[in-house]
């Protein structure tokens, strides 16, 4: 048996390791009054995030914590998604479920998975689709076995959204350098009109336009879409006092008008197009004009104006290269080119050409008499009496000072009736006689040109300018 000591020395040791237990109890529990706080800690804090956290047993399929956003986002209630693994599954868009099934199911049969991440749409209680990014994470126990899954969900809807319309309108701004890099190339008026149009159609879907020019007490309509004319007619017309009202103003316009059945409201846009021009169209939506879209119309038209400025300058300058800038008629530059093209067309149709060579009479003595000006009337006044004589198809040219040179294409000599019709009408014209005090009169050498013949074009206008000299040597003519 044994003796005190010894049951003492055992009693001691006991009581020791009976006080390093109660020790480490007592803070194990406190351990575990740590966690649970901070277990709460935690729960407050994931409860009010923006993003839906949750966590899956694996194991026993169930959903162990499932957060206020999470709910939100999926528009299920939270006790729902708590009980029902397949809750969130229901609301998944169509056109993605069965990606997202395969891709869930593909990470959990992978001993390899690490995280998976994916986006797709939900569709909520009221219809709205939203888009959700979906990342998680597996959780292993000891022996690296996947028992539990967590994730992150955010609704990222909005910023979808910000970026989608970002790309559109990054598209409509190319499409509409695009635009203005061809009108860069038209040459008439009508096909930039005609592109402006189609271009308000492509950029913003606006069918029923029209554009025009604008003068102080009118409007002209250049091209409308083919629908205008009778359907959509009355919302485009203007009346004087509006035209004056748009040409002072040169402001932006938009209007709600009544629709033709009374129930409905017809938006109209009205932009101006540079100096003169006038652009419409109308839209039942009145988010068709919102700032975006009034702003791409506003460049599109300033490249429609100013392709339309070019072009009028481009014709003006056409105009002054080939023409005489005092009389208007053809000038001696673009002969040679007029008759290479009447020679062709000679020798196709198998008709002469006939040539009158006209010198005005006396015209050193106008100028040195009456001063240079009165002499650029009279040259004015004679080119436009020539002009007003002849054919549609009939050319004149300012061939030299006080020389103009007819070309009347097409004929088989039968010039004696226009050469009778200038010569009278230069003896009555009144204007003429207010500039003068003496009649006028012109000296006239005519020949002509067949094709297939021996003598040349160049031949031809000699003979013509040789035979107005005959003329203008008459004693008749002499003072």
């Amino acid at each position: 048996m044994k003796d005190d000591a010894e049951l003492k020395k055992e009693l001691e040791v006991l009581k020791t390791k009976l006080e390093e237990f109660e020790a480490r109890e007592s803070e194990q529990n406190a351990f575990i009054e740590t966690l649970k706080d901070r277990e709460d800690m935690f729960r407050q804090l994931i409860d009010q995030a923006r993003h839906g956290m949750w966590i899956e047993d694996l194991i026993e399929p169930n959903i162990l914590y499932v957060n206020e956003a999470c709910a939100r986002i999926f528009d299920v209630a939270r006790e729902r998604l708590a009980k029902d693994v397949a809750s969130w599954r229901e609301t998944i868009h169509p056109d993605d479920y069965e990606r997202i099934i395969e891709k869930t199911q593909a990470a959990l049969n992978d001993p390899d998975w690490e995280v998976t991440e994916d986006s797709y749409r939900v569709i909520r209680s009221t219809g709205e689709i939203a888009w959700i990014r979906d990342v998680t994470v597996p959780i292993r126990n000891h022996d690296g076995k996947v028992v539990r899954s967590a994730g992150i969900i955010e609704d990222y809807t909005d910023r979808k959204r910000a970026q989608d319309e970002i790309r559109i309108w990054a598209l409509k701004i190319e499409n509409l350098v695009e635009i203005a890099r061809r009108m860069t190339s038209l040459t008439s008026w009508n096909t930039v009109f005609q592109l402006t149009l189609d271009a308000v159609d492509r950029l913003l879907g606006l069918k029923h336009s029209e554009i025009g020019l604008l003068s102080e007490n009118s409007y002209a309509s250049q091209l409308f879409s083919t629908d205008i004319k009778n359907r959509y007619k009355t919302y485009f017309e203007i009346t004087p006092e509006e035209s004056k009202g748009l040409h002072k103003e040169r402001i932006v316009h938009v209007e709600a008008l009544e629709g033709d059945n009374g129930d409905t409201v017809v938006h109209r846009l009205r932009m101006p197009v540079g100096a003169r021009g006038l652009f419409q169209t109308i839209s039942l939506e009145k988010s068709a004009f919102d700032a975006g879209s009034l702003r791409i119309i506003e460049l599109l038209l300033r490249h429609t104006w100013e392709a339309l400025k070019r072009i009028e300058l481009q014709d003006t300058l056409r105009q002054q290269a080939l023409h005489d800038p005092l009389t208007g008629v053809y000038n001696r530059y673009h002969l040679n080119q007029m008759l290479r093209k009447e020679k062709k067309r000679t020798e196709r149709f198998k008709r002469c050409i006939a040539f009158l060579m006209i010198d005005i009479d006396r015209f050193k003595e106008i100028n040195d008499h009456y001063g240079h000006l009165t002499g650029d009337r009279v040259l004015k006044a004679v080119a436009d009496i020539i002009q007003g004589s002849l054919r549609e198809s009939d050319i004149v040219v300012r061939f030299g000072g006080d020389e103009f040179l007819i070309i009347l294409p097409e004929t088989n000599g039968e010039v004696a009736i226009v050469q009778n019709r200038i010569l009278e009408r230069i003896q009555t014209d009144k204007h003429l006689e207010t500039l003068l005090s003496f009649k006028l009169t012109v000296s006239i050498g005519q020949s002509h040109w067949e094709p297939g013949g021996s003598e040349s074009v160049e031949d031809a206008l000699v003979r013509a300018d040789h035979r107005m000299y005959q003329d203008k040597s008459n004693p008749k003519k002499k003072k």
